[in-house]
């Protein structure tokens, strides 16, 4: 496989982009008497064939008062998001990863990308990057397509209809969330992601067809698999932000309008996920 620069890899990571019904992923609704908000789970990057967009969510994103992702479009842009990756994702000069998590981990990583990658890319890398990294390369490599996002193509639909769009979070807060596995969290990170690699790709596969198929038990049960043993982690990178958005849905419903929410789809499933902590805060939550 052609060598990918460093540069391009951040792209490819930190930009969700463009895309193409099975089923298709699930809307749930929450209202009062002049706000209504949909949510819908994404995914970042879909192989180029699958065709997943409903027609009745593009329908509401179009008539939507805004759409609200994780990040707006400025946070995607690489002006904002290659700084961010220096900072959050490089180590300090005169460090190396394989110094820190031990050449066996090290080795590991660069034999998973089959040498897409050169070593001394992957040096300078904190260790959530280089995992980060390792699972891109591979979706690559057996046919995923990182221009074909869902968030982008909901992004497309929205520009089209003037409708505008929002984040609930800045790409800064993203960077240092994952940038605070440290210490035994980045060992940890690394641990994950190389013991799941040899079945990464079937993960990946049944993941986004219990997306597409709306078969959240399917899909909560493939995340929890991947984090039961790491449950801190979990909290920092899923549910803590999951807690964080609902706060801002109640604030939402506060606005007169009809807004359509669309983040990670892994955070709508399970306990502990955003829907989970709607319903228990007493709101109605239907699903369509």
């Amino acid at each position: 496989m052609k060598k990918i620069s460093l540069k391009t890899l951040f792209l490819l990571i930190f930009l969700p982009t463009f895309a193409a019904q099975a089923d298709g992923p699930a809307v749930w609704t929450i209202s009062d008497d002049d706000t209504t908000i949909h949510i819908t789970g994404t995914v970042h990057i879909i192989k180029p064939d699958l065709v997943w967009m409903r027609e009745d969510t593009k329908l509401l994103i179009q008539n939507a008062t805004a759409l609200i992702l994780e990040l707006d479009e400025n946070q995607q842009s690489p002006a904002v998001v290659q700084p961010l990756v220096i900072k959050y994702g490089m180590l300090p000069a005169g460090q190396k990863l394989s110094e820190i998590i031990g050449a066996e981990k090290f080795n590991a990583i660069l034999a998973a990308m089959g040498g897409a990658v050169p070593a001394q890319s992957i040096e300078p890398m904190r260790p959530w990057l280089a995992a980060t990294t390792m699972t891109v390369v591979k979706m690559m490599q057996n046919g995923y397509d990182p221009e074909s996002g869902a968030d982008k193509s909901y992004i497309t639909v929205a520009k089209e209809a003037g409708v505008p769009i929002q984040g609930l979070e800045t790409a800064d807060l993203q960077m240092a969330v994952l940038a605070s596995l440290d210490g035994d969290d980045a060992t940890d990170f690394i641990a994950m992601t190389l013991a799941q690699e040899s079945e990464a790709i079937s993960i990946i596969d049944e993941m986004t067809k219990a997306w597409t198929t709306q078969d959240h038990d399917k899909l909560a049960a493939l995340l929890n698999d991947g984090f039961k043993e790491y449950p801190e982690m979990a909290d920092k990178l899923l549910n803590s932000r999951n807690r964080s958005w609902a706060i801002q849905m109640e604030t939402l419903l506060e606005r007169p309008g009809s807004f359509v929410i669309a983040v990670g789809a892994g955070h709508l499933v399970g306990e502990g996920s955003l829907i989970d902590i709607l319903t228990k805060s007493g709101y109605t939550v239907t699903q369509h």
